[in-house]
């Protein structure tokens, strides 16, 4: 698996190059490890604590949006995507936390202020 480095709420984390365009969001959750957005594809991504990742189609641009500054992350995803987009599932840890020592593109930065 081919990744690009970036960062999210200061953590490194190594992304599959598969979702390259997405930025990335992290939120407490007992359920949800990692999150993100691509607006040009109209695609949400969401990386679960079991490391399962799936990719939700066609989402509206007013929802990608909504959530990026919704204050439950799991509550948005049963109320407003699961059972109502199109979705698959993509490679197992497409999205990990990167070791200290490795450095981070600098042009791929995406924070989430909202934790």
């Amino acid at each position: 698996m081919t990744t690009f480095l970036t960062a999210v709420n200061g953590i490194n984390i190594a992304v599959s190059e598969e979702l390259t365009g997405f930025a990335f969001y992290q939120k407490q959750s007992s359920h949800i490890a990692f999150y993100g957005v691509n607006a040009d594809t109209k695609q949400l991504v969401v990386q679960y604590t079991n490391g399962k990742c799936v990719v939700f189609n066609e989402i509206p641009p007013a929802l990608l949006a909504e959530s990026t500054i919704t204050p439950s992350i799991g509550k948005f995803l049963h109320s407003k995507i699961y059972g109502k987009f199109a979705d698959h599932a993509i490679e197992d840890n497409s999205i990990t936390v990167a070791p200290e020592a490795e450095e981070v593109d600098d042009d791929l930065l995406f924070f989430d202020e909202q934790l």
